[in-house]
This record gives structure tokens, C-alpha cells and sequence, in this order.
């Protein structure tokens, strides 16, 4: 198996360590009403716990430590993507929680546990990105994110005309994101209460940030989004409105239960 540390280092592991038990478990919350439960919210999956285990073994016990001591340095960049397989694309992400040993033969056998919790329980797949330019109003394309669950892109928009509103919208949900100056392009006077050539707004629709040439800009988005999300499924249908001219690149990662 194969793990990718924070920054970027890898490493394949000993043929004898293997991840074989991979929980899933949610949580259901409710109380109880009248002899019957009732749920009083969004059930949640829960963090998942997981271990590698199994065994070193070399005939030369000096190549156990030097195995054994490369992996500890390793671990202490976290957070540590977890590959089951060598070839795998999905992969957990984890932090170590602990790392007990037993020696045994006279230390020609390392008996390892490699203890640890990924907060996200989601698989996660390689990045992707798609481009669409020159996007005008009613502008539409399709983008295939593949995962079975829903995952959160991130847009970055290039002003290509002075522009005072962009809307993305996912037409098979109808949820959509805007983002308005407030102002009718055709009425402004003054060139700061619009979006212009040149600019950049980048969207994570993950941790609800809005970016305008790097400035923290969360008040140009509306309420809807922050209430009620926007997310990507495995078909999106996409529909661009504004009164300008954009390109805008899509950033996304699949994601599996």
C-alpha cells in the first residue's frame, strides 16, 4: 500500500502492512417522543478509524530499524493520504493517532500498528479542472466530476468585460451561486462599484470564501448559497449568467462514500 504525506513525499510500505478493515458508520440524531424515536436532524457519517497492520521482516535486523525509522519522520507531516493500493486513485485522508510495536525473534520481526482517524470519512480522487471561455449570459456546459458523493468546487472567474453580476447555476438542483456588485452596469459612474477587465473572483464553495484579486469578499455572495450550499454530483448540468464576458475554471475532486 502506498501513503502521500503533507508535503508530498511518498512512500510504499512493507509487503507484510496491509489496510484491510474500513469502517462506516453514521450518526442519526433523535430523541425519543411517546415509546419512538424521532430525528431532530441531518444524519452525519462519522470520522473514520482506521489501522495498518501486519509485520517487518528482513533477515538482517539492522534493515527492520532503518524500514522502521523511515516511516516515523514520514507520518509527522499530516494530514497523511491513505492509498490501500499501490495503483489506487482514491485515497483517505488521515492523521496518526498512534504507532505500537511488538519486536519478537530477537528482533528479526517488527509487529506494527499504524493507529489513525480521518476527520473527513470520504474518499477523495485525483483534482480535475475544466475551463469554459468567454462565457456570456445563458452560457451552458456539462461537466463529469465522476465520485458517488457530492463534491465542492472551487470557481476562479477572469472579468473578460465590465461585468456587475455572475450566477452559476447546477440546473438539475437549482441551486446556484451569485455574485453582485449591487449595481446596474449600464447606470454606474464610478468604476469601483463594478467588476472589471482584468479582475479575478475565486469561489470555494467547500469553506464559503469569496475572493476578489485575493481580498476576502464574502458580502458579494448571496444568502441562498450560504444556506443552502452548492455542491457537484457525478453529471452537472451548468448554466453561466451575466451581463459581462468571463472565463471561468472549475476545480473539483471526486468524491466516494
Amino acid at each position: 500500500m502506498k501513503l502521500i504525506n503533507s508535503i508530498g513525499a511518498e512512500k510504499t510500505l512493507h509487503i507484510g502492512l496491509s489496510l484491510r478493515n474500513i469502517p462506516y458508520s453514521r450518526t442519526i440524531p433523535s430523541v425519543s417522543v411517546q415509546n419512538r424515536s424521532v430525528i431532530t436532524g441531518q444524519p452525519s457519517i462519522q470520522a473514520r478509524r482506521i489501522s495498518i497492520n501486519g509485520s517487518i521482516y528482513y533477515s538482517d535486523r539492522d534493515d527492520i530499524i532503518t524500514e522502521f525509522d523511515s516511516i516515523m519522520p514520514f507520518l509527522s507531516y499530516e494530514p497523511i493520504c491513505v492509498y490501500q493500493q499501490n495503483t489506487d486513485e482514491r485515497h483517505l485522508k488521515a492523521y496518526v493517532e498512534g504507532v505500537p510495536q511488538v519486536w519478537i525473534d530477537g528482533r528479526r520481526e517488527l509487529q506494527l500498528r499504524i493507529t489513525m482517524i480521518a476527520l473527513d470519512p470520504l474518499f477523495y480522487g485525483n483534482e480535475g479542472e475544466d475551463e469554459q471561455e468567454n462565457a456570456g449570459n445563458n452560457h451552458r456546459f456539462n461537466l463529469n466530476t465522476g465520485g458517488t458523493a457530492p463534491n465542492y468546487p472551487v470557481f476562479e472567474i477572469t472579468v473578460n468585460s465590465p461585468t456587475s453580476y455572475v450566477t452559476i447555476t447546477q440546473e438539475n438542483t437549482e441551486k446556484s451561486i451569485l455574485i453582485d456588485t449591487d449595481v446596474d452596469i449600464y447606470d454606474y459612474n464610478d468604476s469601483d462599484f463594478a467588476f472589471q477587465e482584468g479582475d479575478i473572483i475565486t469561489i470555494d464553495t467547500y469553506n464559503y470564501t469569496v475572493k476578489l484579486n485575493g481580498v476576502n469578499r464574502l458580502d458579494l455572495a448571496d444568502d441562498e448559497w450560504l444556506v443552502y450550499g452548492f455542491e457537484l454530483y457525478d453529471e452537472n448540468p451548468l448554466r453561466i449568467n451575466t451581463d459581462g464576458n468571463i472565463d471561468i475554471k472549475t476545480t473539483y475532486r471526486p468524491r466516494w462514500y
